[in-house]
């Protein structure tokens, strides 16, 4: 599997609030860890290529989730799936709730 580095340089996160790429990052932090990468270089290489503290601090999560149980090892696809879910589901709770009446009808044009 390839690896790429992404620039460090940006002015927001990257990764924080898009849960398909923490599902993607996550499948390759469960590739590490089946090639025998231990938790801490897992988190290093986070640090090495993420700058953006809300990035780190997703990705050290998603990190210690991938390597909390040490007898359950999940294929990639399976951790992405479980990773992209558990965000989506997460940041539905967290999102505003719907204002109701937000939706107005159409106005209509003006007569010549």
């Amino acid at each position: 599997m390839l690896a790429f580095a992404i620039p460090t340089a940006h002015a927001e996160p990257m990764v924080a609030n898009n849960c398909p790429a923490v599902g993607d990052l996550s499948a390759q932090m469960a590739g590490w860890r089946n090639r025998g990468k231990t938790l801490a270089q897992a988190k290093e290489q986070v640090d090495k290529y993420y700058s953006d503290p809300a990035d780190r601090e997703m990705l050290h999560r998603v990190v210690e989730r991938v390597y909390m149980d040490p007898h359950k090892r999940l294929v990639p696809e399976q951790v992405s799936v479980q990773i992209t879910s558990e965000c989506l589901t997460q940041q539905t709770q967290q999102a505003p709730p719907a204002r109701q009446g937000a939706q107005h009808a159409p106005t209509p044009a003006a007569q010549p």
